[in-house]
Order: C-alpha cells, then sequence, then structure tokens
C-alpha cells in the first residue's frame, strides 16, 4: 500500500511540474526548457518494468471502476515510455525546425513561419515557390523523421504488442475498426457537398477552379482575411469571458482558471490549454492577433479549460490528470463550433443574420475539410501503425488525401505531421462524439443552448466528472447507442448553404 501511495504521489508530482514546465516555455516566461530533465528524474514511473506491471493490472482488474484507472495509468506510462526511448530524435528534430531557415526572394525565412506566410501571401506564384523550397528544406530532416517512428514500431512490440497500433489499441480503448468503417462512411456521405464547397472557395479565396487548386493554396484558402473585422484580437479575451458567463461560469470567481492572453515575444503562436494542478491551476495560453481561426483556437483550448477547471478535486489523481483525449476534445470542439452558429454570431459578435449565415457557410466548410482531413489521416495512421513499415507511406498519404479533400498533397508530410500515439483517431472519435451531444444540446435547450442555465448545469456535470466518461459512457449520457456517420454527416450535409 505503502509503494502504491508513493508512487501516485510522484505520479502527481511528475504531471504538475511536467504541466507546469510546458505551460512557462510555451507562455514564454523561460527561454530554456527542462522537460528532459524532469523526464528523467522520474523515469521509474515509465520503465519497461512499470508498463508490463501496469498492464498486468489493467488485464486483471475486475471492475469498470478499476479498469478505468488502471487504462489511463497504461497510457500513461506506455506513452512516455516510447517518448523517452524516442526524445533525442524529437530534441534533434525539433531544434532543427528552430534554427532552420529557407532563402525565399532574397531574406532568410524561418521555417517555422512558413505555414503563417502561406495564410496571407495573396499571390499563388509566391505561395508555389515557397512551397517547393519548403519541401525541399523539409527532406533534411526527413531522416530523421522516419527513424524516430520506426524506432517507436519496435519500442512498442518490445512491450510484447503486435504492433504500434496494438500497443495504442488497448491504451486508449478505441475501437479502431469501427473507426475505420466510420471513416469511411463519413467520406462518402459528405463527398459531393465538400466538392461544392471547394468548387464556391476556391474561386472566392484563390481564383481558380477546384481542380486547379494546390495544396500550397489551401492555407490561403482557409484563411478568410475579408473576415477579419469581426475578429480583432483586442476583443477575444470579451468573447471568452462572455462566453463562460452564459455557461455560468464567471472566471472572477473561478480564479483557477487563468487567462494567459497578453502578447510575449517568446510566446507559442498555438494555443494551448495547462492543467498544472487539476483543477486547481489551470491556464489558458494564446498569442492572439485576430482572424476567426484565431478565435476558434481560443474557443477551442477554452473548452478543455472549463472541463479541468471545473474538474471535482475530490476526484481520484488519474481522473483529474490524466486525460481520455477523444472526450476532452468533444467539450473543445463543443465550444470553438460556437463561432459556427449563426445565433451566437449575432449575439456575441454583432453580426446580422445575412452575414452570420454568409460565415456559418464557410466556417461549415472549413470544419467538413478538417475533417475528411482526419478521415485520411486516421486511415493512413491505422496501415502504417498496423505494417509498421513508415519508409513506404508516402505514396499511401497522398492517395488518402487525395480522396478525402481534392487536393495533392506530399507524401512526406504524412510522418513529419503525424502525432504520437493514435491522436488522429481520437480526434475523430471526438468528431462523432460532439456531433451526439451538439444534437443533444440542440434539441433539449434549443438554438440558445449556450445561454441556457439548464444546459450549463448538465454540461458542468459532464466536466465534474474529469477523465471518468468513456465516449461509450458519455455516449449513454447522451440517450445515444454508438457513434452514428448519419449524426456526424447531418452537421455537414444539412447545414452549408453554397449557392
Amino acid at each position: 500500500m505503502e509503494n502504491a501511495l508513493n508512487d501516485s504521489q510522484r505520479f502527481v508530482e511528475f504531471l504538475t511540474r511536467l504541466s507546469s514546465e510546458y505551460y512557462a516555455v510555451g507562455a514564454g516566461l523561460r527561454e530554456q526548457s527542462n522537460i528532459a530533465e524532469i523526464k528523467r528524474f522520474y523515469g521509474d514511473l515509465y520503465n519497461k518494468q512499470a508498463v508490463l506491471a501496469e498492464r498486468e493490472a489493467f488485464l486483471a482488474a475486475d471492475s469498470v471502476h478499476e479498469r478505468r484507472l488502471t487504462q489511463l495509468r497504461l497510457h500513461e506510462r506506455g506513452s512516455n515510455y516510447l517518448s523517452s526511448h524516442t526524445e533525442a530524435l524529437a530534441d534533434e528534430i525539433e531544434t532543427w525546425k528552430l534554427h532552420a531557415a529557407l532563402d525565399f526572394e532574397h531574406e532568410s525565412v524561418p521555417y517555422n513561419t512558413v505555414h503563417s506566410m502561406l495564410q496571407n501571401l495573396p499571390d499563388r506564384f509566391q505561395r508555389r515557390n515557397l512551397s517547393e523550397l519548403l519541401m525541399e528544406k523539409t527532406g533534411e530532416i526527413y531522416p530523421l523523421v522516419l527513424k524516430r517512428w520506426k524506432s517507436a514500431h519496435e519500442l512498442a512490440e518490445d512491450l510484447s504488442y503486435k504492433s504500434y497500433l496494438d500497443a495504442y489499441r488497448e491504451w486508449e480503448g478505441l475501437e479502431i475498426n469501427k473507426l475505420v468503417e466510420l471513416a469511411k462512411d463519413a467520406l462518402r456521405c459528405t463527398n459531393d457537398v465538400y466538392k461544392q464547397g471547394l468548387e464556391k472557395y476556391a474561386r472566392v479565396h484563390v481564383g481558380v477552379d477546384a481542380n486547379e487548386i494546390g495544396w500550397f493554396d489551401l492555407p490561403h484558402l482557409l484563411r478568410g482575411v475579408e473576415w477579419d473585422r469581426f475578429y480583432p484580437s483586442s476583443r477575444i479575451v470579451y468573447i471568452v469571458r462572455a462566453t463562460a458567463r452564459d455557461l455560468q461560469i464567471d472566471l472572477d470567481q473561478h480564479s483557477n482558471i487563468r487567462l494567459d492572453l497578453e502578447p510575449r515575444k517568446n510566446k507559442s503562436p498555438r494555443a494551448f490549454c495547462a492543467g498544472v494542478r487539476v483543477p486547481e491551476e489551470i491556464y489558458l495560453v494564446a498569442k492572439p492577433v485576430g482572424g476567426h481561426r484565431d478565435y476558434e483556437a481560443v474557443l477551442h483550448e477554452a473548452g478543455h479549460a472549463f472541463h479541468f477547471g471545473l474538474t471535482k478535486s475530490n476526484l481520484s489523481w488519474e481522473l483529474r490528470y490524466l486525460v481520455d483525449d477523444a472526450v476532452s476534445e468533444t467539450f473543445a470542439y463543443l465550444i470553438a463550433g460556437l463561432l459556427r452558429s449563426a445565433k451566437y454570431l449575432e449575439d456575441k459578435l454583432g453580426m446580422s443574420a445575412d452575414v452570420a449565415s454568409d460565415f456559418v457557410s464557410y466556417a461549415n466548410f472549413i470544419e467538413l475539410y478538417m475533417f475528411r482531413r482526419y478521415c485520411a489521416k486516421s486511415l493512413f495512421e491505422v496501415e502504417l501503425h498496423d505494417n509498421g513499415t513508415p519508409e513506404i507511406s508516402g505514396s499511401l498519404y497522398t492517395s488518402l488525401m487525395r480522396k478525402a479533400i481534392a487536393v495533392d498533397v506530399p507524401g512526406e508530410l504524412g510522418l513529419i505531421e503525424m502525432d504520437p500515439g493514435l491522436y488522429s483517431l481520437q480526434y475523430l472519435s471526438a468528431w462523432f462524439l460532439h456531433a451526439s451531444l451538439l444534437r443533444y444540446l440542440l434539441q433539449t435547450y434549443g438554438p440558445f443552448w449556450f445561454k441556457s442555465v439548464d444546459a450549463s448545469s448538465f454540461l458542468k456535470s459532464l466536466w465534474s466528472q474529469g477523465s471518468a466518461h468513456t465516449a461509450d459512457s458519455l455516449l449513454a449520457r447522451l440517450s445515444d447507442q454508438a457513434l452514428s456517420t448519419e449524426t456526424v454527416c447531418s452537421l455537414f450535409v444539412e447545414a452549408p448553404r453554397y449557392s
């Protein structure tokens, strides 16, 4: 018992120190990261022996509650075990990205800023040239990325799993075969409406027909600069606070949820949420510059912050600190998705009904693009992680993306952009869960559910449970039996107005 208690205390210390470090570095409060040192100090929590022992406990668990706790711990130990043994490669890759630069039109362009430039360059010729330079530069780091993934696959097999896919299938509790079928069905049922949207917005934002679109045009197409007047960076704090207030969350009273939205020199341009101590110390971090994508990113992280910040403090540490990504992302999608509600846009951003309708049509297309892209990424990762053949991944990725988004994408990006674990599948699962949750809220509380006291109480009851809910138990609360293609497709097929 004492060893188990010490183990739990060390786990909480480890997760607290790790999240605190991620926050400090990402928020630009510290120039040097000590993450590797922290992980080495707590390495006994996720060495091979600890992973195998936790797996035995998981397989022997004799109650639903105990199985949930052991699965969360197994996922944490296993993921850290794999990452710790590939950390040197990961650090080398990230260091390269920080220092790499492209010579574009006689100027040195940092590698990590290219995506932002592709968003904002109005000239297609310049975007094409920049993208070609990007892929040429990416070729320098590709061998290291390939080596990292091959090592991760070998490590999973060393833990006595048949494949990397099988390891995460057990650790994350995903019904992978079901998700694969859902992804294929969803691609079929949204194909026509996606192509209609692509045709319209290719002409509007790029000035060409859909069949002429290049992958380098997509960031610009999704940027939507003409909507910037509705999304100034100066109003984003007000929007987050007002949205929270409508959900009966007073951020002055809930001082555990802290907004870090000030500009800072070394702050990460990517918004994130850091649960340093759950629920006592939660940070929503962003560096707003304006634009609808900026607002969406901040509201997405607000969904995480509400979830973590309203978790009951008397839950076990596993349910407070260890995250089920499919469920957590469901709540993040819900709050970010408010920007696709005409009622919310009229109420919070002051759009007229016609303008709100136009923006919702555009925003729904963007969401459908992202959804179909993640369907393809999920199919790609299942195939790749099951067969353990990252060296032949390029043609597979290009083929799947062509079918999903009707654009040719460089195959190297499949590995370059792939996150550890089965994160694309977690996101995909969250899209389906979100569709069920949103339908429930609309049917039960109406189009202004985001201002309903009863809807707020319902959401707070879900958030208060931390990671207790699985995808299945959350569906049960929504009176749904299973993830449904019909439910998620209705969001995209019934809503758009592309004519």
